[in-house]
């Protein structure tokens, strides 16, 4: 057995006491790491429950503005519906007087058949130019109903990108936080 002097037997307990104090406070931070890990999962998890939360109402939101676009498209359509059947009907009942005129008239000059026949050509022209109106005014409806329709779910795939990109960034800065030589265990 190697004999040892008391001020090496004091030195080794020196650096034992100190050795243990070493590790007691490595498990201490460790456990203290742990603690603060979990706390950071927390509030991301509340973060995340925080922004479902908000994409949700902004769903129900766009279905209430797509639902209330669609009702008034409905109401539009059936308004030009009604327009159209009463320039029908006027036109209907236009050609029912024009032609009991004709016939009573059959008997006047060869000048005023053709003034009548002049007379219903404009009107004919007339219908065919607000038909043509109100074509071009329901395609240009339905386009702009489209274009804000688009642009609706280019801001919520906006919204939706830019809430990805935030729960990223804060993925992103807990890795330094984890990847850092102080998170070392000490048995290493």
């Amino acid at each position: 057995m190697i004999a040892l002097s008391l001020d090496t037997w004091v030195s080794l307990g020196s650096l034992l006491a100190v050795a243990v104090a070493f590790y007691a406070s490595m498990r201490s931070w460790r456990t203290d790491l742990k603690n603060d890990i979990a706390g950071v999962r927390t509030d991301l998890k509340n973060d995340i429950a925080g922004v479902r939360d908000e994409l949700h109402s902004t769903r129900t939101e766009l279905k209430t503005d797509i639902a209330g676009v669609r009702d008034e498209l409905h109401n539009t359509r059936t308004e030009l519906k009604t327009d159209i059947a009463g320039v029908r009907d006027e036109l209907h009942n236009t050609r029912t007087e024009l032609k009991t005129d004709i016939a009573e008239l059959r008997t006047e000059l060869h000048d005023t058949r053709t003034e009548l026949k002049t007379d219903i050509a404009g009107v004919r022209d007339e219908l065919h130019s607000t038909r043509t109106e109100l074509k071009t005014d329901i395609a240009e409806l339905r386009t702009e109903l489209k274009t804000d329709i688009a642009e609706l779910r280019t801001e919520l795939k906006a919204d939706i990108n830019r809430l990805d990109d935030r729960m990223y960034l804060l993925a992103a800065g807990l890795k330094p936080l984890l990847a850092s030589p102080a998170s070392a265990s000490p048995a290493e």
